[in-house]
């Protein structure tokens, strides 16, 4: 499909020249303000709110600016500012910026949609760690707190491989690459062509993704057997489905779509805590080929509470998946 008019190339904006942080070539920049922290401004032409019938440009451009906004708000986050919180609301802001590229990505310009899909990815991935090992030691550790040497070692390990993890995150947002993303960002959305939207709306958008993404869900869970790397995918396509359903919500109102969304995030929750006693027994396996030997009989029931958790969680994703299949589609028209 033709790139559409409205929707200028990224490469109207030479990436060469473009100012980072502390620059004073953009309106507004100066060097103890960083330009990313900057509120997005609302073009001119483009309405304040989503509904439906709304162009499909204007409601990307409306929904795109809170989660870029979260994302700028962490540029240059100090040591002490960067905590579990701040990591979460970034990565969530990083994933919802995703989705709307991928859900949007139709009537906007695909060099722009690709570049910026991939750098969110790269801060992604910088995030994750940061929230693998806080995961790992205030669940994984904790039931097994004790004065033993072995288990010394292990906390001692594993709040190293933290704050190595959340320095990797610091250095990401001090980076010229971040600084660059949420900059080519803004300049982006900002030179939208909203005189001249095109023909697709955003409820039509919208429910051509959720109705996509939800059969190849469906698909995915009638399937049995699956390895921890399919359901961590079946998990991935989950959260597309629930984020723009979250984000479709001022579209839909009613009922159907609040009984929708409660069933899918129940799913979800199981799928993630089942995720995150994967994710737990990697990392103790990786401190185990680290470890003395004191500290081997504490990794070993680790490993062990790890696999028993994923069983269990293995038992309550059938019993709530069964109940997502008889949910009715909110984005259906008769919603």
């Amino acid at each position: 499909m033709a790139d559409h008019p409205a929707s200028k190339s990224m490469s109207g904006v030479s990436r060469d020249v473009l100012p980072f942080r502390g620059s004073r070539r953009l309106v507004g920049g100066s060097p103890s303000r960083p330009l990313g922290a900057m509120a997005l401004r609302s073009p001119r032409s483009a309405p304040e709110r989503i509904a439906r019938g709304l162009p499909a440009l204007h409601a990307f451009a409306l929904l795109a600016r809170r989660p870029l906004d979260r994302l700028a708000a962490n540029e240059g986050a100090s040591a002490s500012e960067l905590g579990p919180d701040a990591i979460h609301d970034m990565r969530v802001a990083a994933r919802h910026l995703r989705a709307l590229l991928a859900a949007f990505e139709d009537c906007l310009d695909k060099e722009a949609v690709a570049f910026l899909r991939g750098e969110l990815s790269w801060l992604q991935h910088r995030l994750a760690p940061a929230r693998d090992w806080d995961v790992f030691i205030t669940k994984s550790l904790a039931p097994f707190l004790s004065d033993d040497p072995g288990f010394a070692w292990l906390l001692a390990a594993a709040r190293g491989k933290r704050e190595r993890a959340y320095a990797a995150a610091q250095a990401a947002l001090n980076h010229r690459r971040y600084a660059r993303l949420i900059l080519r960002f803004r300049f982006w959305l900002d030179s939208l062509d909203f005189a001249d939207p095109g023909r697709q709306k955003v409820d039509s958008v919208m429910a051509g993704y959720l109705r996509a993404h939800f059969r190849k869900l469906l698909q995915g869970l009638r399937q049995g057997g699956l390895s921890d790397l399919e359901m961590h995918r079946l998990r991935l396509r989950m959260k597309k489905v629930s984020d723009i359903g979250e984000l479709a919500k001022p579209l839909y109102r009613g009922a159907r779509r609040r009984r929708f969304m409660r069933r899918l995030s129940k799913l979800q929750a199981s799928l993630g805590q089942r995720q995150d006693a994967v994710v737990a027994r990697q990392l103790a396996l990786v401190l185990g080929k680290l470890a003395p030997e004191a500290a081997q009989r504490t990794i070993a029931a680790i490993v062990g509470a790890e696999t028993t958790r994923i069983a269990e969680q293995a038992s309550r994703f059938d019993a709530t998946c069964a109940r997502l299949f008889r949910l009715k589609r909110f984005w259906r028209k008769s919603a």
